[in-house]
Order: C-alpha cells, then sequence, then structure tokens
C-alpha cells in the first residue's frame, strides 16, 4: 500500500507519462488505440523493472557484504546526482 501511495504522489512517473504522450501520440490517428498501447507498452516496462528492482534489491540485503553498507548507501546516493549531471 505504501508503494502503491508514493508511485501516486511520485512526480518523476508524472513527468514521464505526460512526456511519453505528448511525445509519442500522432496527430491524425485514433488516439483510443494509440493510448492502450501505450499504456501497455509503459505497463510491462514498469511491471518488469520492479521486478528486476525487487530481485536485486532482496539479493543485496540477503548477500554477505563484499563492502560496507556506508559505501554503498554512499554510492547509491550518488548515483542520482551523476544521472542529473549526465543529463546536463
Amino acid at each position: 500500500m505504501d508503494g502503491l501511495l508514493l508511485t501516486m504522489v511520485n512526480p518523476k512517473a508524472w513527468v514521464m507519462q505526460a512526456m511519453m504522450f505528448s511525445q509519442f501520440l500522432k496527430e491524425g490517428q485514433a488516439w483510443v488505440d494509440q493510448t492502450l498501447s501505450l499504456s501497455a507498452g509503459l505497463a510491462v516496462l514498469n511491471i518488469s523493472g520492479h521486478m528486476v528492482w525487487t530481485l536485486f534489491g532482496s539479493f543485496l540485503i540477503c548477500a554477505p557484504p563484499i563492502i560496507s553498507r556506508r559505501a554503498q548507501n554512499a554510492f547509491y546516493a550518488a548515483m542520482p546526482f551523476g544521472s542529473i549531471i549526465f543529463l546536463m
């Protein structure tokens, strides 16, 4: 339930959907069919991505630490900043 609520208020998810529909809907074609196919594609990508994310998260929790948890946390905290710098 917490994950569902978090997804509903996630600004990244809203921007991703707005960008997807604004970029890939073709003018002059049946918008219902396009919306359904784009939504289905996004759902498949999200479900498969969440499964991979969950499996790797479970593996990291259960695996013996190769490096310290503090180093892992620092690495994971730096990743979003790295992607922002890459996009700039």
